[in-house]
């Protein structure tokens, strides 16, 4: 009767031909420890292609924390070595000799340890992207301006020797000599020797 009471409608169905106490919890056991082993498995291959993309350290370790506790619950207990495996399996491409050299470490890093200089990490690799951003930004800019620079020294050089600019805008000797009178250039038109 006890049984009885806490099976929920839903699935009460599955359980109603029983007839024995024994017999009603020998059918609900063999039902969800399927269910059980199912769940067991997505969550296993879960954790196992967990990777950190753009997530932050925190958040890797939360949804690792998360993803464990949910097996241990399930019956699956994680051992710390294998989270530590998991963990160092998930990280990114910056990370990797950070991983390499705790895959290395003798005795084997804890995960309290693991997530500890995990963070540390994290901010000497977020100050190296910083100076690398502020480095490429300072040497565009240097080459910008050498280009303005250069492109103005031609475009002086060139007008100096009437192919420059005003050569390009008005080809036409005579059209330009009607805009620039006034302004030291002879306002009457030459003439064109055959």
């Amino acid at each position: 009767m006890w049984i009885h009471s806490i099976i929920s409608y839903s699935v009460i169905a599955y359980f109603s031909t029983s007839t024995t106490s024994h017999q009603l919890w020998s059918s609900i056991e063999e039902r969800f420890s399927r269910a059980s082993s199912t769940h067991c498995i997505q969550l296993c291959t879960k954790l196992l292609s967990l990777t950190q993309g753009n997530k932050s350290i925190p958040s890797l370790i939360n949804e690792i924390k998360s993803l464990s506790d949910q097996l241990a619950a399930a019956g699956e207990l994680i051992s710390d070595k294998e989270l530590v495996v998991v963990t160092l399996k998930a990280l990114n491409s910056d990370y990797i000799p950070f991983a390499t050299a705790m895959r290395h470490r003798n005795p084997p890093v804890t995960c309290v340890e693991l997530y500890n200089n995990l963070l540390s990490e994290e901010t000497v690799i977020s100050e190296r992207h910083k100076t690398t951003f502020e480095t490429s930004d300072a040497k565009a800019f240097v080459a910008h301006r050498g280009n303005f620079r250069g492109g103005y020294n031609n475009y002086r050089g060139n007008s100096s020797r009437g192919i420059g600019y005003n050569a390009g805008r008005y080809p036409n000797p005579h059209i330009f000599s009607r805009f620039t009178s006034g302004r030291g250039y002879s306002s009457a038109p030459e003439k064109e020797s055959c």
